[in-house]
Parts: structure tokens; C-alpha cells; sequence
């Protein structure tokens, strides 16, 4: 008996372990869901209230003709008030751009719970095919492609794997299929925060197609908008007002929840004033080794490991459900050269930092970001470099 259960051990890989940690607490919150209560909609079919209740209504208000509805706090309420069935004290509120309200509107063609559904098996297929794409190794894609943020964002059904996906997309596009990765970042615009290095790498990278393309893209759904319905533009300008004074200003909701260095240092104590200047000087750094790093001939992987950590870096407006980009750092840094022990025992540390902030609600996102960043700083002095400055490098 022992040699078969040994047997079966020295079969286990860590891709298999994985695979079984994500089906365990899947069936384990479906059953703890049907014993104690619902987890995506009630018995009647009503939603239970959660951030994917945003996206709902406000597509819900987009296909009855009030797109620049969705964004005034009032009406959203009211809206989700009558989905859920009663009335309601926090609101989910909508901050994307107009862009993200055509993924809306297909979401409210279907009941609550189908559309939740859809919406997380969607973002997790195409989060992972840009890890298998990434890692160019299924068991590796799957030890470090599935990490908790992932798992955080699937169940909830949010963004971030729809974020990372398209992050990880356009980068892995970029020297081969230049127009594709400008459609690819013109789609990251409904998440600006995360897309704001976009043009000083490309612009130090001399990828001048790609931002040609990404910024006719953009201009052409936005002039969309304008017709289909100029106002919503100054509702998201609003909608950016109320973010900014109650996440960022305000805290609502808790700082611990910011996972920035900004929201970290609030969540320390420390004022809003000096949090503000602590984290412009480092954003401000970040650009500096963005710029630098893509105009140097350092492999195009560590550039876009650099790129990934920078951009989680640098935005003060981050949430542990955003760090699925995370983990394209991570598969960037191994698809420049597999991990060592060392590499990989950095690597499950700052998973398991994000994991604990999934069940004890510690700010632990930056100290993960940080052991990542330490990673990359290690292996640059042994980069393949080039003679010639500028150069794109390896893929």
C-alpha cells in the first residue's frame, strides 16, 4: 500500500497540484454557497450583491438608451436597488470608460447569473491562453499561471484576468504583429490606469506602427461615442471625480483594500499629503526605468517584465483582483529563462503574500511587487545584451 501511495507522489507535478487546489475551493465555495447561502443570485434569481452587479446594470442601462445613465450615482443605485430586490446602503459604483460599456451590454442580454458565469469562464480562457502563450510550457502555465489573484478575480467575476490577458497580448504581439498589439492596448483603455507606460516604452522602443494603431483605434471608438451619445464622456469625467475623492481621498471601503504603495502608506498611518508625494517619486522613477529599460538592448522578455511590475507600480488606484498582471511578470521573467530555486521559491513567497491578504484583508499586494521586482533586479546584470543601443532584443 505505501509503495502505491509513493508511486502516486512521485507522479504529483506542481501543475497537477495546482489544477487540484483551483477544483478544491471551487466545489468547496459552491457547497458552503448552497448550505449557507447564495453566492451569484438568490433563490428567486435575483443577484447577490457584488462588483459584477456593476457591470450588469450598467449594461442594463446602456441597452434602454441611458448610456450616460450609468454613470450618475443615483440611478445606479436605483437600478441595483430593483435588481437585488430591496433597497441598498453601498452601491456598485461604474468608473470605466464608455469603451467597456459594449462589453456591458452584452453581459445584460442574459439573466444575472448566466452573464456572471459567462463573463468568468470567458476571462479565465483568455487569461489562459495568453499564459500558455506566455510560458510556452503547459505545466508551467498552470504552476505559476494560476496564481490567487487569479483565483480571487475568477470567483468574483471582475476584470483583472480580462486586464492581464489583454496586457499580456499586446506585449507578446508587439515585435511580430505590431497592428494587432495596437488594437490590443487601444482595448486596455478601458483600464487606463494600466496602460498609462504604454507610450514611453513604445516611444523609447521605437515601435512607432503600434502606436500609430493604438491611437487611431482609440480615437475611432471614441468618436463612436460621440455619436451614439456625446454626454457620456462627461459622465466618465464624473465618474473619475467621485473614484479619485472616495477611493482615493476618502478611503471608502477600507485602504487596505488599495494595493499601491499610496494605500499602503495610508493604511500605515501615514497623511494623504506625504502618501501622495512618497508615491508620485516612485511612480516618477518608474517611468525613468521604463524609458530606459526599452530603449536599452536588454532581452525584450525583461523588458516586458519591467514594463508589467512598473505598471502595477506606478497607479495608486489598484486592486488585489488587478493582480493577475502580476503574474505576466512572472511569466515573462520565465520565458526569458526558466527559474532556479531561488526564482521560484521568490515567486510562491509573493503568491503566498497575495494569498494571505485574500483571507486575512493585510495590504500584502506591494510586498509581493516588491519580491518580483527584486527578481528582475537580479537577473539584469546577466541579461543577453547587444552592442547596438536601442536594439528590441529577443523575444
Amino acid at each position: 500500500m505505501f509503495d502505491v501511495v509513493r508511486r502516486e507522489l512521485a507522479k504529483t507535478t506542481a501543475d497537477r497540484i495546482v489544477a487540484i487546489v483551483w477544483v478544491g475551493l471551487l466545489v468547496g465555495l459552491l457547497a458552503n454557497s448552497a448550505l449557507n447561502g447564495s453566492y451569484i443570485a438568490d433563490s428567486h434569481g435575483r443577484p447577490v450583491p457584488g462588483d459584477f452587479l456593476a457591470f450588469w446594470s450598467a449594461g442594463q442601462l446602456f441597452a434602454s438608451g441611458q448610456a450616460a445613465a450609468a454613470y450618475d450615482p443615483e440611478i445606479l443605485r436605483h437600478i441595483q436597488a430593483q435588481d437585488i430586490g430591496h433597497p441598498i446602503a453601498d452601491y456598485y459604483p461604474w468608473v470605466y470608460p464608455p469603451l467597456f460599456l459594449f462589453v456591458a451590454i452584452l453581459l445584460a442580454q442574459f439573466p444575472y447569473a448566466v452573464a456572471y458565469v459567462l463573463w468568468a469562464i470567458a476571462t479565465l480562457i483568455g487569461y489562459g491562453a495568453c499564459a500558455k502563450a506566455l510560458f510556452r510550457d503547459r505545466n508551467a502555465a498552470i504552476a505559476f499561471g494560476a496564481a490567487p489573484a487569479c483565483f480571487g478575480a475568477f470567483i468574483i467575476a471582475q476584470n483583472g484576468l480580462f486586464t492581464a490577458a489583454l496586457f499580456g497580448a499586446a506585449l507578446l504581439t508587439l515585435t511580430k504583429r505590431p497592428i494587432l498589439s495596437g488594437l490590443l492596448l487601444a482595448a486596455l483603455a478601458y483600464k487606463p490606469q494600466f496602460g498609462v507606460l504604454f507610450p514611453v516604452a513604445l516611444i523609447a522602443g521605437g515601435h512607432w506602427r503600434t502606436i500609430l494603431v493604438a491611437t487611431l483605434a482609440t480615437a475611432a471608438w471614441m468618436l463612436v461615442w460621440l455619436v451614439i451619445d456625446k454626454a457620456v464622456f462627461s459622465g466618465f469625467v464624473n465618474a473619475l471625480a467621485f473614484a479619485s475623492h472616495n477611493y482615493l481621498a476618502v478611503g471608502m471601503g477600507g485602504w487596505h483594500k488599495l494595493q499601491s504603495i499610496y494605500g499602503l502608506l495610508l493604511t500605515l498611518g501615514m497623511g494623504e499629503g506625504w502618501a501622495s508625494t512618497v508615491h508620485g517619486i516612485i511612480a516618477a522613477c518608474c517611468i525613468v526605468v521604463v524609458a530606459v529599460a526599452w530603449r536599452s538592448p536588454m532581452s525584450f522578455s525583461m523588458k516586458s517584465a519591467i514594463i508589467a511590475l512598473c505598471s502595477l507600480i506606478v497607479t495608486p488606484y489598484s486592486y488585489i483582483y488587478d493582480f493577475p498582471i502580476l503574474t505576466i511578470a512572472v511569466g515573462f521573467l520565465y520565458r526569458d529563462r526558466p527559474f532556479d530555486r531561488v526564482e521560484q521559491l521568490a515567486v510562491l513567497s509573493a503568491y503566498a503574500l497575495v494569498a494571505a491578504y485574500l483571507f486575512t484583508g493585510i495590504p500584502l499586494g506591494t510586498a509581493a511587487v516588491a519580491l518580483i521586482a527584486m527578481l528582475v533586479a537580479r537577473r539584469i546584470p546577466r541579461s543577453q545584451w547587444r552592442r547596438y543601443p536601442g536594439a528590441v532584443g529577443r523575444v
